[in-house]
């Protein structure tokens, strides 16, 4: 399944940090097993995404898990939707 998670971080922490932070968890094997990241993008304004397949939400939920613990408190906003393929979405809406 398809989940996009929309996140910001801290404006307060210093960018070095964050860096740091990053490179240590990725070291560890983030991400964990049961979840691909297809793309992990950051862009103006401390915001983010990360666009993952994953086995399950509890697969999703342990892609959270090591950034928090490496700096508490690291993301200000933490969104996960689950997504479908617009194509998708235009075959259920256009089924007779």
């Amino acid at each position: 399944m398809l989940f996009i998670a929309i996140w910001r971080v801290d404006p307060s922490l210093e960018p070095k940090k964050v860096a740091e932070a990053a490179a240590k968890v990725m070291e560890k094997g983030w991400p964990p097993e049961g979840v691909e990241v297809q793309g992990f993008y950051m862009f103006p304004g401390h915001r983010g995404v990360t666009i993952m397949e994953a086995a399950s939400e509890e697969a999703v939920w342990r892609s959270y898990i090591p950034w928090h613990k490496e700096i508490p408190g690291i993301f200000t906003e933490y969104d996960i939707y689950p997504a479908v393929s617009i194509e998708k979405v235009m075959a259920s809406v256009l089924e007779d």
